[in-house]
């Protein structure tokens, strides 16, 4: 929006005695506020613990330009809430990034589930709020796994076993 204004220099009785050429001008810029928090990444970070939960990494970005707080993130693995789930983030500027650490186990009944990071906020783009990943679970480890190889097994071969082991 532009503004214009001009000056003038009034006598005691309120007549004009001096006023400036040509108005002057101005304009301000609208900026429209918008709230955006955005899941943008979750990511398996490594193996199961003993307890067969698997570790996340969910990455947190507000690509707004207003700052959120105490909004929560529930995370879910197979349909039941990961343990500590929901978080709360804490104050997010914008521009700000945040990752959180969350470990869930599979349930004993599914092979494969889906874990699920969403933030309860309802924001100009809500599509962006959740974030899923498929995740099967790891095959199970015996010590026999870890015996002694068999001189036949070449150091490629070894190499390839831990590889599938480790998918």
């Amino acid at each position: 929006q532009t503004y214009w204004w001009k000056v003038e220099g009034l006598d005691v009785n309120g007549n004009v005695v001096a006023a400036s050429q040509v108005p002057f001008s101005f304009s301000i810029a609208s900026t429209a506020l918008t709230r955006d928090l955005a899941v943008t990444g979750l990511d398996v970070t490594g193996s199961p613990d003993a307890a067969g939960n698997i570790p996340f990494l969910v990455t947190i970005k507000n690509q707004g330009n207003t700052t959120e707080t105490n909004t929560p993130l529930r995370v879910t693995l197979g349909g039941l809430s990961a343990p500590g789930s929901p978080i709360t983030v804490p104050q997010m500027s914008p521009a700000d990034v945040q990752t959180f650490r969350v470990a869930a186990p599979i349930p004993v009944d599914q092979a494969t589930s889906l874990a699920i990071a969403c933030l309860t906020i309802f924001d100009d783009t809500v599509s962006n709020n959740c974030l899923t990943l498929a995740v099967s679970r790891p095959p199970a480890i015996s010590s026999s796994t870890f015996a002694t190889p068999s001189p036949a097994l070449s150091g490629d071969l070894i190499w390839q076993a831990i590889q599938q082991i480790l998918k």
